[in-house]
């Protein structure tokens, strides 16, 4: 629950903030990488505990 929350608050916050300063050009592509690997990485760690979850449930 607390992955899925933190999910939840991270894509707000980047759908709210990052992706008008983006298409704005206001965002470096650096900043938009980092950005998107964060948010990658924490969906990778969601989904694997959600498999392990389910293998042990």
């Amino acid at each position: 629950m607390v992955v899925t929350a933190a999910l939840l608050v991270l894509a707000w916050r980047n759908r709210s903030q990052w992706l008008p300063a983006a298409r704005a050009h206001r965002s470096s592509a650096t900043l938009s990488q980092n950005r998107s690997l964060v948010e990658l990485g924490m969906m990778a760690v969601a989904v694997t505990l959600a498999a392990a979850l389910a293998v042990t449930g």
